[in-house]
């Protein structure tokens, strides 16, 4: 069995517990995602990145994107290694998953971000900042931190992993084609984060 850890703060008239995901948590896990998914980026895709077959048919990519998500939910859920988590932040006054982040380590490698979706009731309220607090913190010795969000039309996303301590390296090295069929520079900037300063 996990050990689970619980950080508990206020928000607006609700009790926020931040621990790891379990299986009973897995059909919101997969409503909240999609909710998310179709939410955030089915605009974007189709705004900013229309001059790409994801960007005319962004629900095919997105369903596949979905379907993705399912399945690695679950291994992370029954995972027992240590280096793949998935954290969630549970609303104990109305039984809701409020955001969750999913990331994984390597031996010798960055802490790097997969997955990182807050629902848009509970947006600016810190739910965010504690997922990730709790993630620096399960992963100790992880000095570095990664994280490759999409370049254009994100400023919100971007703005929130600044407030983290994150800085844009600029678009990503890697040329090789990503799930969308396009080379992944020229979606993706590469954000990195040390955080063995914040360590004492």
């Amino acid at each position: 069995m996990w050990l689970v850890m619980l950080l508990l703060f206020p928000t607006l008239q609700a009790t926020i517990i931040v621990r790891h995901a379990v299986v009973s948590d897995y059909e919101q896990l997969i409503d909240l995602d999609c909710r998310v998914t179709y939410e955030f980026f089915r605009p974007l895709f189709s705004t900013y990145y229309s001059h790409y077959a994801f960007g005319q048919n962004p629900d095919y990519y997105l369903a596949k994107e979905l379907a993705s998500d399912r399945a690695t939910f679950m291994d992370y859920i029954l995972q027992k290694d240590a280096r793949y988590r998935l954290w969630i932040a549970y609303d104990t006054d109305k039984n809701n998953i409020g955001g969750f982040l999913l990331c994984h380590k390597q031996a010798e490698q960055p802490g790097e971000i997969d997955l990182f979706l807050v629902d848009q009731a509970y947006r600016r309220q810190g739910l965010g900042r504690a997922l990730f607090q709790a993630a620096v913190k399960d992963f100790s010795s992880v000095t570095h931190w990664i994280v490759e969000p999409f370049a254009h039309g994100n400023d919100a996303t971007i703005r929130f992993y600044e407030s983290l301590g994150f800085v844009n390296d600029g678009f990503v090295h890697d040329t090789n084609i990503g799930s969308y069929g396009v080379s992944r520079n020229q979606l993706y900037i590469h954000m990195a984060l040390r955080t063995d300063f914040l360590k004492d």
